[in-house]
């Protein structure tokens, strides 16, 4: 169907939303498959662009924003070539937000959940109340204009997607690419000083840094669903689900443990399984570490040591580094970070100790002071 002038928009609405949702379950190799498919689009639009310019413009807006182009059609007046139309790809790119008017019966967290629907809905209400200087998520009215983060960028984010940028000094050594007291723009690794207190706030501070609850499988209900999680606060994805045997209690239809694989570390529902080991549970943590470690990197901001080991520790919990923690670090405004990481610590639209004490201890980290 994408070999003449008839490509159906709503079929590549669809083939981007199944992108955006492979890259979020994990599959990542499949997901690259469906970017492939999306490129020949584009390179299509291009070739029929003298035969049908309105619907090629359309094309190349939907294919390369990844996202519905509703709302940026209108700019198909100022496209004279596929040049141009990258040109306002790029200008697009750059807006962080579209516009949304809250109806009558609407809360932070349906409009979550309507227009980010591949994350959590805590972590879409505090994009959108950071975004909206809202203090409050019980105080919007019907008839108020909200700014919503833009859907490809949210979900990115929250999916924290690495690259080479990606890294983290399990060595113990404390070493990276730029180190002590100097910012720079050079790639970083995170500090071995940071992972107790990480370790500690991701489900073992109870126990000294014990693997929490056994290394077994934690099952967490909340609105709209349940957790899964595995040692230091690793969720399982749908896939790691299925893998470990979530619907047959760990084994398969012949009585063979089934196990899910995750940062290399084997993890099944069976019954059995005694859990994982201390440093099994190291594994798993510093693997989801390091896709905070490669987000933070992407952002190319001029950090110590110290404040990005704030960062990924941070992003680690919210998942993802605020748009206005990064204007601030760009702005030259690093004195006002720390009373911007302290806005974030709602749970539910309601204060959490717990998260206010977490904050606490990421700005003692930001200004060089790790927590024992």
């Amino acid at each position: 169907m994408y070999l003449s002038q008839e490509i159906n928009l709503n079929d590549l609405n669809k083939l981007i939303v199944l992108r955006s949702y492979l890259h979020s379950h994990g599959l990542v190799k499949e997901a690259g498959a469906i970017d492939d498919l999306i490129d020949g689009v584009r390179d299509r639009a291009t070739v029929i662009w003298d035969e049908n310019k309105a619907l090629a413009a359309k094309i190349l807006f939907i294919a390369a924003l990844g996202m519905a182009a509703k709302g940026y059609y209108d700019y198909s007046d100022n496209i004279d070539s596929p040049k141009d139309a990258e040109r306002i790809f790029d200008e697009l790119e750059e807006e962080d937000y579209i516009s949304y008017v809250v109806k009558s019966g609407d809360s932070l967290w349906e409009i979550s959940r309507e227009h980010y629907p591949e994350i959590n809905p805590e972590v879409g209400i505090q994009l959108i109340m950071d975004e909206n200087n809202i203090r409050d998520g019980n105080e919007i009215f019907p008839g108020q204009e909200l700014k919503l983060p833009r859907k490809e960028a949210i979900v990115s984010a929250a999916n924290g997607d690495s690259d080479e940028a990606s890294g983290l000094d399990a060595s113990g050594d404390g070493e990276s690419a730029a180190t002590g007291d100097s910012r720079s723009r050079l790639n970083r690794i995170l500090s071995s000083e940071v992972l107790p207190n990480l370790k500690q706030w991701e489900g073992a501070a109870a126990n000294k840094g014990a693997v929490p609850r056994g290394g077994r499988i934690h099952s967490t209900g909340y609105r709209g669903g349940t957790d899964h999680t595995v040692g230091f606060g690793h969720k399982l994805t749908p896939a790691e689900k299925r893998n470990a045997g979530l619907a047959r209690g760990g084994r398969d239809r012949g009585g063979k443990i089934m196990w899910a694989d995750i940062h290399g570390v084997g993890v099944t529902y069976d019954p059995s399984w005694s859990g994982l080991a201390s440093e099994e549970a190291d594994q798993i943590l510093l693997g989801d570490a390091e896709r905070f470690v490669g987000m933070v990197n992407r952002k190319d901001l001029e950090l110590t040591q110290y404040e990005f080991d704030a960062l990924v520790h941070f992003a680690f919990n919210i998942g993802h580094v605020p748009n206005s923690i990064v204007k601030l670090i760009r702005n030259n405004e690093y004195e006002d970070v720390p009373n911007k990481m302290r806005e974030y610590h709602l749970s539910a639209g309601r204060h959490s100790d717990g998260l206010a004490n977490r904050r606490e201890d990421e700005v003692r980290i930001w200004n060089g002071d790790y927590p024992n």
